[in-house]
């Protein structure tokens, strides 16, 4: 069995710290908003600042001084934590209330399910801009590629291993159209990569039968 993994391009914009803090606030303002309309009671307090939390979003975006990209980080991340509190308000005021509504009831969840992730985000940006950077390991400057196995033979079979998954994820690119998934949402997206995963299988079983 060969396994390996590879970009595939989708509607996905690349996941930058600010831009996640923006899409948290955005959403989970959003909901707070209709959640708050739906039970027609003022159930919990909290402001909308979307508008600030986007100024400071095209702001990191845009700009060139790492100065003011830190003054904007780090407002952006007291607005996201603002946020958070609102939402963790609504959702302990909300339990208390009985919702039959089962419109209702999914933005209750949704709201959760997005302070999870908010929480990772906040945490995740708070670190960063700290000054711990994201570890990855890679080969030591100067070190031949065979240094690193005990003999040619086991680099050889290593290659030519690397080069059957290789082989496979071109497979997948060229014949079953994985090179790009214009299927929107995260299901709809695991469905296609599925999809196309198994249809290779099969073929690569019917190929087998054959023989």
């Amino acid at each position: 069995m060969r396994g390996d993994c590879t970009v595939v391009e989708t509607h996905i914009h690349k996941p930058h710290d600010s831009g996640q803090l923006w899409d948290c606030v955005r959403v989970v303002t959003r909901t707070l908003v209709k959640l708050n309309q739906g039970v027609r009671t003022r159930a919990f307090m909290f402001h909308d600042h979307r508008r600030r939390a986007k100024k400071r979003y095209f702001s990191i975006v845009n700009t060139t001084k790492a100065k003011e990209r830190k003054k904007a980080y780090r407002d952006l991340i007291r607005v996201a934590e603002e946020t958070y509190t609102y939402g963790c308000d609504a959702m302990r005021a909300v339990g208390s209330i009985s919702i039959q509504d089962s419109k209702l009831d999914g933005y209750v969840r949704r709201l959760g399910e997005m302070l999870e992730l908010m929480e990772s985000v906040i945490d995740q940006t708070k670190l960063k801009n700290m000054g711990v950077k994201d570890v990855s390991f890679s080969k030591k400057r100067g070190m031949k590629i065979l240094d690193m196995v005990r003999s040619s033979w086991v680099y050889k079979q290593l290659h030519r291993f690397r080069a059957g998954v290789e082989g496979c994820i071109s497979t997948l690119k060229r014949v079953f159209n994985l090179n790009r998934c214009d299927w929107r949402g995260m299901d709809a997206f695991k469905s296609y990569v599925w999809s196309g995963v198994v249809t290779y299988n099969l073929v690569v079983l019917a190929r087998h039968m054959l023989e």
